[in-house]
């Protein structure tokens, strides 16, 4: 495993946390009847605070000018396109005034994601296969069929820390059997002899290969909303906490297809898009 607890440009975590609250807000009352199941079809999520690098140049995606739905459509016939990047053009452009590009990167060629602030033109969109909306069935398996199936996909927990906080909370991914972790998030407020600190893991069978991070890289506080961002890449599982990127798990990227579970204990989950 690699890692590092290092922040993305970004202006501190009031800028993402407002961001995510209001997205959140959006979208717990959209898919309120959800309940705790998961929807079965393809949608795309549209963020303004992050973008992927890609390891190759950006490609359009469809002939410019071009529209959502014209992007999303075409994305979704391309078997390697997990994401597309939409831009407005200022005036000026041959294609006139306020027209729209929309590029793309192959999933296999997504090498990290870039959080940054909102740019007014340009729009990030992931596709993503469902959700699992404020989730009330805890320390049991939660079924998310398709999640992280093929790189280029992420997996996103927000959520709240309890106050007063717990002595630790995990938010883990497992494949098939629920024995094997694909990746486990877990902050330890007071357990264990560790205080403040974050043990990010993943676990072979009984073979655990994990890292405890120095409590100087501890994003967690009680009361307080946070986003841990999954993303499957060829060099592994990407970790980001509240914009930061925590570290790479390579341990685990054999299981990328397998992945079926994720389980959340001792902290509040809104959220879970896969």
């Amino acid at each position: 495993m690699a890692y590092l607890c290092r922040h993305q440009p970004l202006s501190g975590p009031i800028i993402l946390l407002s961001v995510t609250l209001s997205w959140l807000l959006y979208q717990m009352i959209l898919w309120a009847s959800l309940g705790a199941q998961a929807t079965g079809s393809t949608r795309f999520v549209r963020y303004t605070d992050r973008t992927f690098a890609c390891k190759t140049d950006l490609a359009p995606l469809t002939p410019s000018p071009a529209n959502y739905l014209v992007c999303a459509r075409t994305c979704l016939r391309q078997p390697d396109c997990t994401a597309f990047m939409l831009t407005r053009h200022s005036t000026g452009f041959s294609d006139g005034p306020g027209s729209r590009t929309c590029w793309w990167c192959p999933a296999n060629q997504i090498a990290s994601i870039s959080y940054a602030l909102a740019d007014p033109q340009l729009e990030t969109w992931f596709n993503v296969l469902g959700y699992l909306v404020s989730p009330t069935t805890k320390d049991e398996p939660l079924a998310v069929p398709g999640a992280l199936s093929t790189v280029g996909r992420i997996v996103i927990f927000q959520g709240r820390v309890p106050d007063p906080a717990p002595p630790r909370f995990r938010l883990t991914l497992f494949v098939n059997d629920t024995e094997n972790i694909v990746v486990r998030v877990s902050p330890r407020f007071k357990f264990a002899g560790h205080v403040n600190r974050l043990l990010v893991s993943s676990r072979t069978g009984s073979q655990y290969n994990r890292l405890l991070l120095p409590n100087t890289c501890f994003p967690f506080s009680p009361g307080q909303n946070f986003e841990v961002l999954l993303l499957a890449t060829n060099q592994g599982f990407l970790v980001y906490i509240d914009g930061a990127y925590i570290g790479t798990i390579e341990d685990s990227l054999h299981w990328i297809g397998d992945l079926m579970h994720a389980s959340f204990d001792n902290c509040e989950v809104f959220l879970v898009t896969f």
